[in-house]
This record gives C-alpha cells, sequence and structure tokens, in this order.
C-alpha cells in the first residue's frame, strides 16, 4: 500500500498559480515537480475542507484549482472529531485562534492516520517553533499526527532514496 499524503489548501494553489516574484516561482516549480514525478509513489488524499477552501474566489481559478485535483481521494473522516481535535489545537495553543481551518486540516490527516502532510504553510501548519507541540496534542488525543512536509523537502526525500 502506497503511502498517503494530505494535500493541503496552499499546494493546490501552488500547482495553479502563475506568480511574478522569484520565490514564489521557485515553490510553483518544486510543487509541480512534485506532483508530476513523485506523487505516483503516494495516494494524494485531502478533506472537505480542502474542496471547500480552494473551490472559492475566482470562477476560473477555483475550476482550475478544483480540476488539478480531481484524482485525490477525499477522506472519509468524522466531521465531529476532526473539529473536537481542531478544537483542542487551538486550545493547546498549537496554532492560533485565527487558524482554526489549519488546525481542522492537522486533525483530519490525524483521524485518517494519513502518513505525510504536504504544506507551504509555514505560517501555522509547518511552523518549526509549533510542530511539537502540535505533534503533541495529536498524540495526548490517541491519533498519531501526520509528518508534516513542504513539497521541497518531500522531494528532496524522494532523491536521496533513489
Amino acid at each position: 500500500m502506497k503511502p498517503l499524503v494530505y494535500i493541503e489548501s496552499s499546494v493546490v494553489s501552488y500547482l495553479t498559480a502563475h506568480p511574478k516574484d522569484v520565490i514564489t516561482q521557485g515553490r510553483v516549480a518544486v510543487t509541480v515537480a512534485w506532483w508530476e514525478h513523485s506523487a505516483q509513489d503516494y495516494e494524494r488524499v485531502l478533506s472537505q475542507y480542502v474542496l471547500d477552501e480552494v473551490g472559492v474566489g475566482n470562477e476560473g481559478k477555483a475550476k482550475r484549482r478544483l480540476d488539478v485535483i480531481q484524482a485525490c481521494r477525499v477522506l472519509d473522516v468524522d466531521r465531529e472529531s476532526v473539529e473536537a481535535l481542531g478544537d483542542e489545537l487551538l486550545t493547546r495553543h498549537a496554532l492560533p485562534a485565527i487558524a482554526r481551518l489549519d488546525a481542522l486540516h492537522i486533525a483530519s490527516a490525524a483521524l485518517a492516520g494519513v502518513d505525510w502532510l504536504l504544506t507551504w504553510n509555514f505560517k501555522h501548519i509547518a511552523n518549526a517553533r509549533q510542530m511539537e507541540t502540535i505533534y503533541r496534542v495529536c498524540r495526548d488525543n490517541g491519533y498519531e499526527p501526520a509528518t508534516i512536509i513542504t513539497p521541497d523537502a518531500m522531494l528532496q526525500l524522494n532523491t536521496n532514496q533513489s
């Protein structure tokens, strides 16, 4: 069985972005490279929260984001349990109160037993200062957290395994 990778909304945004700045262009290139060359080694999954998040905004851009993730499996997780763990992540200050949706991504991945949570969200999810707390809160609630990783780190991980 292939390892599960939760595709967080920021990854979807980078897959469909047309940035002008060099740093974002690099992230887009890395994300596309991972999607095209490494993703076959994983089962890509996401939650209804991702679908809801990427489906808003400019109609054409939202359609493009939804189209690119069409082949991803939507996790079947208990929404009440996800929200309870998400709220616990906020209560225990693993993430700030304004980051509830980010907490729900983390909770969805943990409840589904996902191996990796792929994100470009450094502010709240791939935040080195908060990761230990995120992992502890998940474990304290009986769930093994998904390992949080960025596409560039995962691409490097795949390169080192070859």
